[in-house]
């Protein structure tokens, strides 16, 4: 082959890589200004003392699990709540200061259990958290955002997304639905699992700690 049209097809193929190169380093710079405003944009949030989070996460049976968690300074109150034709189940936990205790409503039996040994926190995360800047960098690299709206909010949708919070194994079929203005993460989809979230903060007042009428409930030591 001609030296010359060699040449010519090397320098043809050096553009192209360079091109891409540019390209990757755009979409890369672009996610990680995106990843990087929504980690600033969340931060006020995490702080909350008075919030309260709703959540229903969609299962392959076709149950789903509905959580209402409410917050306010050190009282916490979480009702859990699986809503299936087989088996609906509420489980209602307080926690005021260091008394905590925890209603089970099933089909067949309500009882109770005073005082566990429990944790009960669910805070909010910064989704899109990393360790450092280069990190976010190689973050942004591999995953894909777009705009869009969800429930009438400004969103991105971020696919193969991978950070601390989201070590799945189907990698590359995971979405994250992050509004806009707040970092707030409204809805996850990982394969067939949707999650859906819905936030309010300083709604909380002191009715949502009121706790059922024990006497209606069976008493069982952990």
């Amino acid at each position: 082959m001609n030296k010359k049209i060699v040449k010519k097809i090397l320098k043809i193929i050096l553009i192209i890589l360079l091109v891409l190169f540019v390209l990757f380093l755009l979409h890369s710079f672009r996610n990680f200004m995106i990843i990087r405003k929504l980690q600033k944009s969340i931060e006020p949030y995490l702080s909350s003392t008075n919030y309260h989070l709703h959540s229903i996460n969609s299962q392959d049976n076709g149950d789903s699990i509905v959580m209402d968690y409410y917050k306010k300074g050190s009282k916490e109150t979480s009702i859990i709540e699986r809503v299936s034709e087989k088996n609906p189940t509420k489980i209602s936990t307080y926690i005021n200061d260091e008394s905590v205790t925890t209603y089970i409503d099933t089909p067949s039996e309500k009882y109770v259990t005073p005082n566990r040994n429990i944790v009960l926190s669910i805070n909010i995360y910064n989704w899109c958290e990393s360790d450092n800047n280069w990190q976010t960098f190689l973050i942004s690299a591999f995953c894909n955002i777009r705009t869009s709206k969800y429930n009438e909010k400004d969103c991105y949708i971020i696919s193969n997304f991978f950070s601390p919070y989201f070590l799945y194994e189907s990698f590359d079929s995971n979405l994250l639905y992050v509004e806009k203005d707040t970092g707030l993460l409204l809805k996850t989809k990982v394969g067939s699992m949707v999650s859906e979230r819905s936030y309010e903060f300083n709604t909380v007042n002191d009715s949502f700690f009121v706790q059922p009428n024990i006497n209606e409930y069976t008493l069982k030591e952990d």
